[in-house]
């Protein structure tokens, strides 16, 4: 998973965890997620790994 601007858009707005992001929190998992991890395979981010992410800025 890559993340973009409009995929964490939609998921602050539906999502209990992403809704309590604030909006540097948000340019900084854009900044984290928002470019391939590796010119290895996979080519994107573990879907666990931005959520564990997530969850760690809100401090869940």
């Amino acid at each position: 998973m890559i993340l973009t601007k409009k995929s964490l858009d939609r998921l602050r707005s539906s999502n209990f965890f992403c809704a309590k992001l604030t909006n540097e929190q948000a340019d900084k998992l854009l900044e984290l997620f928002g470019k391939e991890p590796a010119t290895e395979h996979p080519f994107v981010w573990d879907e666990e790994h931005i959520w564990f992410t997530i969850r760690k800025m809100i401090d869940y």
